[in-house]
């Protein structure tokens, strides 16, 4: 007997869709403009662009060139425009624009296919007349457009990174203010010290205060991490010392305290290596505690030299 298959049923029908690349385009689209705003992008020109041109205009001296003929002083406020732009660049990157300019006018004077006579209507429909103009072919505005819009984001780009840089340096001269400058010097004693960050600011520091007793808290510490986060922990740090010091604390309890205090204001990830101690000019005591920092070098009496590498964990870590 034949055994008859029973028809398979059919497959439900899927939904229809957009193409799979237009959907990704779209996708693309979405990503790239989120957060978009139209103030912010009003804000570009009505804001940032004028206050980026006046930073750089500063440079220009506008009133040196008051009195020259028009196409001169035109010529010449271009050029100082062009420099106060320019040399605010790195020397590789100024010389890099600048062969990016070059590129620029070939590829246009390549793309120029002569003067043309162009219609000017003066009537429009009745009278025109014909002027000379210069003729590039269809797309070439698109290209010189573009190209104007780039310079304007590096003009943008610049003046932000100017400007963080001024903000920068004033933080760097609060930094260092905020550090015992001078030389300390009291009986049997003197200290001190100077740094130099690897960026504008940083996270080293150390201090030297004076007790009523007449001993002397000392300190010295580097936080983990470079540029403004390890500067405003170091800040930080610098202010709880000082207060901490006030109250009277012997090294051991003050760097217990410093732990408590650091690992409870700064992120997980940063962490404090110091040194702090107290020393007495009147015994020659020394009692100090090494929070994970290198072990420092005690000079005796005798000229002998001993590395003091008893010591513990880092500020902050646990």
């Amino acid at each position: 007997m034949a055994k008859v298959k029973a028809p398979k049923p059919p497959k439900p029908a899927r939904r229809p869709g957009p193409p799979v690349p237009v959907a990704r385009v779209w996708e693309f689209f979405e990503t790239y403009t989120r957060d978009l705003r139209a103030d912010d992008f009003q804000r570009v020109f009505t804001r940032e662009t004028p206050e980026a041109w006046q930073m750089f205009a500063r440079a220009i001296k506008a009133e040196e060139i008051a009195n020259l003929p028009w196409h001169i002083r035109a010529a010449e406020y271009t050029r100082r425009a062009f420099l106060a732009f320019t040399l605010r660049l790195s020397p590789a990157r100024r010389a890099i624009y600048g062969i990016g300019l070059v590129m620029a006018f070939i590829g246009m004077m390549d793309l120029f296919t002569g003067i043309h006579l162009l219609r000017v209507p003066i009537i429009p429909g009745v009278v025109s007349v014909a002027v000379p103009a210069l003729t590039w072919p269809d797309g070439t505005l698109w290209l010189a457009g573009g190209f104007l819009v780039l310079n304007l984001l590096i003009l943008l780009e610049v003046a932000d990174r100017l400007t963080l840089k001024k903000d920068l340096e004033v933080a760097r001269d609060i930094q260092q203010a905020m550090l015992p400058r001078e030389l300390y010097a009291a009986t049997g004693i003197e200290a001190f010290g100077v740094t130099r960050p690897a960026n504008t600011v940083g996270g080293d520091l150390y201090d030297v205060i004076r007790r009523p007793d007449g001993r002397i808290v000392f300190a010295l510490g580097d936080v983990a991490g470079k540029g403004s986060p390890a500067a405003l922990l170091m800040a930080l740090v610098v202010a709880m010392l000082r207060v901490l010091v006030d109250e009277g604390l012997e090294p051991e309890e003050l760097a217990n305290r410093l732990n408590v205090q650091v690992s409870r204001h700064a992120p997980a990830s940063r962490f404090v290596t110091m040194v702090v101690g107290s020393y007495d000019p009147d015994s020659g005591q020394l009692t100090y505690v090494n929070a994970g920092q290198n072990p420092p070098v005690l000079r005796r009496a005798s000229g002998q030299f001993e590395k003091l590498s008893e010591g513990g964990m880092a500020l902050g870590m646990f």
